[in-house]
């Protein structure tokens, strides 16, 4: 995945809305959102936001690229991206970022495949059974195949003061990614 100039990319960032869910692992796709807001306000691009009960999005038009959160709880995310998605037909290209549990923190993947298992991308694809997506799924999982703590529990905690900065760090990797030869 690349990020240019030459068509119109929606990047959509899942995540539960709330101080209380901001570091979650199930937060991830935020996340990801907030790292591209710092990389582009860094290199003094333009950018408008809006903002509606349902969603948070912002614009950086020298890059033809939408950023989007939902605002509604990652089960309801596809009735969000429906409602903006409605009245946006010059999207070419959508990338939902999301966590994985199947990767182990600082993994990632940009996949044209679903996740077997997540509220978030299922609401999505079920809402818009239509919408060809990259996923760029976001590893999270630091359990080293313990699996002793259920999935959905596990996701709701935060990332350790050890963890973020892994996360951090392939956020690097994916931004480095992106932006060669774009």
């Amino acid at each position: 995945m690349k990020i240019h100039n030459q068509e119109y990319q929606l990047l959509i960032g899942l995540g539960n809305p709330g101080k209380s869910y901001q570091n979650n692992r199930h937060n991830a796709g935020f996340l990801w959102i907030d790292f591209l807001l710092e990389k582009f306000s860094q290199q003094n691009f333009s950018i408008t936001s809006k903002i509606t009960k349902e969603y948070q999005l912002w614009e950086i038009s020298e890059k033809n690229l939408y950023l989007f959160k939902p605002l509604l709880f990652m089960n309801n995310s596809g009735i969000a991206v429906k409602k903006y998605l409605a009245y946006q037909e010059k999207i070419q290209t959508v990338v939902l970022a999301h966590d994985d549990l199947d990767l182990e923190l600082s993994q990632y993947k940009f996949s044209p495949k679903s996740p077997r298992a997540h509220n978030g991308v299922n609401s999505i694809e079920q809402t818009l059974p239509n919408l060809t997506m990259l996923h760029l799924r976001i590893g999270v999982d630091t359990r080293a195949g313990l699996r002793n703590e259920a999935g959905k529990d596990y996701l709701l905690k935060n990332f350790t003061p050890t963890e973020m900065p892994l996360l951090q760090n392939t956020f690097e990797k994916i931004w480095e990614e992106i932006n060669t030869n774009s």
